[in-house]
């Protein structure tokens, strides 16, 4: 699986290390809600993995239950980044149900 990953031209990989989640202040930068944060590192990671003028389908993790609203917010975030010219939908998917994620 590995091997097919990094020889497509077609698949990039990126990632965001956070050394120590304890010292995140959630209360100043994310409605104390640990999961916002989350969907910022999604846009970090994501705006610089998808090309301009694409359409792209995003398959995220199940988080929490306001996902829908959630990801409908990185949508349009993402579509901003790019001047609308990219259209980005988003999915969830169960991790223990994919073996991809």
């Amino acid at each position: 699986m590995l091997e097919f990953f990094f020889s497509s031209v077609h698949l990039r990989f990126q990632a965001i290390l956070i050394p120590d989640k304890q010292r995140l202040a959630h209360d100043y930068y994310n409605q104390s809600n640990p999961d916002i944060f989350y969907y910022k590192m999604f846009y970090y990671v994501l705006r610089n993995l998808i090309e301009p003028r694409t359409a792209i389908k995003i398959y995220l993790d199940y988080k929490d239950s306001k996902y829908a609203v959630r990801m409908r917010e990185l949508e349009r975030v993402l579509c901003n980044h790019y001047n609308n010219t990219t259209r980005a939908q988003c999915f969830t998917a169960q991790s223990h149900q994919s073996q991809l994620i």
